[in-house]
């Protein structure tokens, strides 16, 4: 019997994500995630995906869109003029929820953050992330008295400190000084607050 396309770009992309998260984007062929994702035609992944960048974005848009689903439903939850916390916490919560049902994402999604090659691929401008362009505007508007310089630093620092606190929790859970995953949004969202509000 054929193989289904689909279960195996589905685990094409697990297993992009899953090698990518420990070796970085850089550090892993085509071929070797079609063979360790048990393809007989090694050259599975570039057909399904055409390049590198085509599997990496693909990866992106499968957890990316119900991230954005979630922080859009938490938006539309809030009154009309939310508070700084507020808005961040609709920020880490849906990535920290993906985090706990996708291990491997975060992981992956932080060494794509520090890559040279492929960085540029996280962006916000995007269909995908389009309740995370709300969040940036609305918390942009409370920081009015910044520079847009100033506010840019400060969105990069809490982005960094988001992605990083949740892949090392992630990573090794029982090293970090949080027992809950309730206390390490708290404590995110406590901190990028006080990194968005600092005179």
């Amino acid at each position: 019997m054929p193989k289904d396309p689909f279960e195996t770009r589905e685990r094409l992309l697990d297993t992009a994500e899953r090698l990518m998260a420990e070796h970085g984007p850089e550090g892993v062929s085509m071929r070797e995630i079609s063979v360790r994702a048990g393809q007989g035609n090694n050259n599975a992944a570039q057909y399904h995906f055409g390049s590198r960048e085509g599997i990496i974005e693909a990866v992106l848009d499968r957890r990316m869109t119900p991230i954005d689903a979630r922080r859009a439903e938490m938006i539309s939850d809030l009154r009309p003029d939310p508070t700084l916390p507020a808005l961040i916490r609709a920020v880490v919560v849906p990535l920290s929820e993906a985090s706990q049902r996708h291990p491997y994402y975060i992981g992956f999604f932080a060494q794509l953050r520090t890559s040279r090659s492929y960085g540029h691929l996280v962006t916000h401008e995007r269909t995908r992330t389009s309740s995370f362009q709300d969040v940036r505007d609305q918390i942009d508007k409370r920081l009015a008295h910044l520079s847009p310089a100033a506010r840019s630093e400060r969105r990069w620092l809490c982005a960094t400190l988001i992605v990083h606190a949740i892949a090392e929790y992630v990573a090794a859970p029982g090293a970090q000084p949080y027992d809950q995953w309730s206390d390490l949004i708290d404590g995110i969202v406590d901190a990028c607050v006080s990194v968005l509000q600092r005179r």
